[in-house]
């Protein structure tokens, strides 16, 4: 019974032993993980999310191509400035984003997280690099422009039609000229977008052009808002309330109207019955009223459709 009694005694101390053991490790481990989170943040906060890439900005993949030297041509001619991503040390203040365009660097779109696609020179990076509100610079890479959809598009001759978005409509005539250049034929030029005829190898070649944001592959537009009277209960409305919106002005908020001009060059349907076309996006250096987009057109064309 006593050797009973001290086998129980020993076995307490060990127990009591392990869990003093357990706790030490538990708070050695905590203490390890806030020293790493208080040095390297939140791992999804240091992510960069693309429409066709992700990756963290604490391990970041090498730059495939520069806007300065394409893939398979000679170099063109480049603007001193180039396009970078802008990442912030956690949600974006607008104190940071005047700090960052007093160094004359100029804001494009917002990128998940906490960052902004940024155009400026080797010189304004540097003083961007020292502010205390930025995280990471790296470049735009072009390989981060082209659409994953491109792959399965139309082609005519090993020649492909795609849509080659710009940052602005101030990039046009150079953007074109390379396209040109590159061997490229521009079917539509809508200032800030240009659908363009281009050999399927050289797609990255356009990507590589200063100004180009997105290249996306080409879809010839079809009619979809012809069954819209039925989807938004428009005869309802009619037929129950009387109401026919004749005479009513209203407003639409959107991504553009058709080509952005109240004049001959609007669609047909709506042109005449527009009392106001405003643009709003100077922040984002897009002072035009153009529809690079579609929807705001849609919008319009549900807003102002007679149901036939």
């Amino acid at each position: 019974m006593k050797l009973q009694k001290n086998s129980i005694d020993l076995s307490g101390m060990i127990l009591k032993i392990a869990i003093v053991a357990m706790i030490a490790a538990i708070f050695s481990v905590s203490a390890l993980a806030l020293e790493v989170s208080s040095q390297s943040g939140s791992p999804s906060e240091n992510y960069i999310i693309l429409k066709n890439a992700q990756f963290s900005t604490d391990a970041v993949p090498p730059s495939s191509l520069s806007s300065s030297s394409l893939s398979s041509i000679e170099p063109l001619p480049t603007k001193p400035e180039d396009y970078y991503i802008v990442q912030f040390k956690g949600l974006i203040l607008e104190e940071w984003k005047k700090d960052v365009r007093g160094t004359g660097a100029v804001i494009f779109s917002y990128v998940p997280n906490n960052a902004f696609i940024v155009r400026m020179n080797t010189s304004v990076k540097a003083e961007l690099e020292n502010l205390d509100s930025v995280q990471w610079i790296g470049f735009y890479d072009p390989s981060y422009r082209v659409s994953s959809t491109l792959s399965s598009g139309s082609k005519q001759n090993g020649k492909e039609d795609v849509l080659v978005m710009l940052f602005d409509a101030g990039c046009n005539e150079y953007v074109s000229n390379d396209v040109i250049f590159i061997g490229g034929k521009i079917l539509d030029n809508g200032e800030s977008i240009l659908k363009v005829r281009i050999n399927q190898s050289s797609i990255t070649d356009i990507a590589a052009i200063n100004g180009v944001s997105w290249v996306d592959r080409y879809v010839q537009p079809v009619v979809l808002n012809d069954v819209a009277a039925g989807i938004l209960n428009v005869s309802t409305v009619q037929n129950t309330h009387g109401l026919t919106g004749s005479g009513q002005i209203i407003a639409v908020a959107d991504t553009g109207l058709d080509t952005g001009f109240n004049d001959a060059s609007m669609h047909d349907d709506l042109e005449g019955r527009i009392d106001t076309l405003d643009a709003w996006w100077e922040e984002y250096n897009d002072t035009g009223a153009e529809d690079n987009h579609g929807h705001g057109t849609h919008v319009a064309g549900s807003v102002l459709g007679n149901g036939n």
